[in-house]
């Protein structure tokens, strides 16, 4: 018998929820969750930097020096890297595969 159960909880915890499932998965799985957790929270941390550049004034920049935050490229790298694993994180959710570990 199957079942599936569904919950909201605070972003802060997914890092222990991906810990506390190590044990169930495939190390492969493991890993990929663990990859998008880690590009989800570096687009977060983009995104906050961006607010806070947009709420200040533009800093004066010497030609040649560096600016010190992300650049286009940079942003636009994580969110194809995103966008490409959200497809193998759907896939994992929606065909799961058995592990060879029995639950006790």
């Amino acid at each position: 018998m199957s079942h599936t159960v569904c919950c909201t909880l605070p972003d802060r915890c997914v890092p222990n929820i991906i810990s506390a499932l190590q044990p169930k998965l495939p190390e492969d799985q493991y890993k990929l969750l663990l990859q998008f957790q880690s590009l989800v929270v570096k687009r977060l941390v983009q995104s906050h930097s961006q607010g806070k550049k947009s709420d200040r004034a533009e800093p004066r920049v010497e030609p040649g020096a560096e600016s010190g935050g992300d650049s286009p490229d940079e942003l636009e790298s994580v969110q194809k890297e995103l966008s490409c694993l959200s497809r193998s994180i759907k896939e994992l959710v929606l065909n799961p595969r058995r592990t060879s570990t029995t639950e006790e």
